[in-house]
């Protein structure tokens, strides 16, 4: 059994003292007794009876939902989200997994995914008041446009709810105030803070050329949707040439809604990719709209390539659609530019496609010790594909017309482990 801390003086008030549901009795289990513990408020105990449940019934879905309301109960809503998350993957026309996953996002401080789920349960569950009620209060505090979606269904809710008190309109969260420090979690919720991917990559090319291999190892600590680090091994093999790249990069919050990136990579070998990089990002996000200004400079054997790129992106409910402009000054004292344009469908917290073109001119290593512009038009499509138990896979499909020189026509594959 586990070795679980102590109770929090209080449990959120959004939440009764026992669970909305009552497990399935199957006759003197552990799982039996997590329930009646619950039901004697003796959460300490409820939570060490369902642990010993799911070691030997790790799949069992009442287990899981049993454990991730018991956490939330407890406070720990970034380990409710754990329990939570795969359960409305496998689940997903499930009311209360809807519901119970968008209040621990909602108590975490991610309120954007808790109004996704919330509104979910609110569409199948169509009587639940307090999911009505936390989606208005949501929508209220996120301001903007979500402030008529909120009057909204204030007008439904009337209708649907005659006799019970509406809840009481609330402003828009001003993270600003010193007054939210205490009601905003310091660090929000990323799904487990380590995570490690390990990838493959193959690259068929035209006109005669070898392909292009490679693989690549990195490591990713989070500590919050703006702050983590990583690093990066990869060995790349172009026109029969091996390198291997070392890189370390950050990302970290800013005054206000800004965020700085910066990543160093490095070749000793350096055949064909740079012997040094360094991308400088900063980020504005002011919802609905996210845009960044990115700077990179790469140094080869025999030139050094600047580039600059300008991206803006909009959310649209579940999707985003983004557009980005690069110019690069070339070895020719050129300035070609490329422009790129994708959008994105995020289903679920662990789930994502983006469907991407590119079209212009760019620089690149296009042959052994040959940096050169050119002409570009190309297409991609990448998606992440959640897992149970913190698994994902990452697939990615492209094609590029290079036809000056050759095309290529690319697929990598990666997956990934949260721990």
């Amino acid at each position: 059994m586990l070795d679980l801390p102590p109770l929090p003086p209080a449990a959120p008030s959004a939440y009764s003292a026992a669970p909305a549901f009552v497990v399935a009795q199957a006759g003197g289990t552990d799982l039996d007794a997590a329930n009646a513990a619950v039901q004697a408020k003796d959460l300490v105990r409820a939570e060490q009876l369902v642990q010993a449940w799911l070691q030997a019934h790790p799949q069992d879905q009442e287990g899981r939902f049993l454990a991730g309301r018991l956490a939330s109960w407890r406070g720990d809503h970034g380990r409710a989200i754990h329990y939570l998350a795969p359960l409305v993957f496998d689940y997903v026309g499930n009311a209360d997994y809807q519901a119970a996953l968008g209040r621990a996002h909602f108590y975490n401080g991610d309120r954007e995914a808790a109004l996704i789920h919330l509104d979910r349960a609110r569409a199948i569950a169509t009587g639940d008041f307090e999911v009505w009620a936390l989606e208005i209060k949501l929508l209220e505090e996120l301001g903007g446009p979500n402030t008529a979606v909120a009057q909204g269904l204030r007008a439904q809710m009337a209708k649907r709810f005659p006799g019970r008190p509406l809840p009481a309109a609330v402003p828009p969260l001003n993270v600003k105030d010193p007054a939210m420090k205490a009601f905003l979690p310091a660090a929000p919720f990323i799904p487990n803070g380590w995570s490690a991917e390990l990838g493959g990559e193959y690259e068929q090319l035209t006109k005669g050329y070898p392909d292009w291999y490679g693989a690549s190892v990195q490591v990713t600590r989070t500590w919050s949707p703006r702050q983590r680090l990583w690093a990066r091994l990869r060995e790349t093999s172009r026109f029969d040439m091996l390198d291997t790249e070392a890189a370390l990069g950050g990302t970290w919050p800013l005054r206000g809604p800004f965020t700085g990136t910066l990543e160093l990579s490095g070749s000793p070998t350096s055949n064909v990719l740079p012997a040094f990089a360094a991308t400088a990002i900063g980020g504005l996000s002011l919802d609905p709209w996210a845009a960044e200004a990115r700077i990179r400079m790469a140094a080869y054997r025999r030139t050094f390539v600047p580039a600059l790129t300008l991206a803006a992106e909009r959310y649209l409910g579940p999707f985003r659609a983004g557009y980005g402009l690069t110019v690069t000054r070339a070895p020719d004292a050129s300035f070609p530019l490329i422009h790129t344009g994708s959008i994105s469908w995020y289903p679920n917290d662990d789930h994502a496609l983006t469907v991407g073109l590119a079209a212009g001119e760019e620089v690149e290593q296009v042959a052994p010790l040959k940096v050169a512009r050119t002409p570009t038009l190309g297409a991609y499509v990448t998606g992440r594909i959640g897992l149970p138990w913190g698994w994902a896979l990452l697939p990615e499909l492209g094609y590029t017309d290079q036809s000056a020189f050759f095309a290529r026509t690319r697929g990598r594959l990666a997956i990934e482990k949260r721990f």
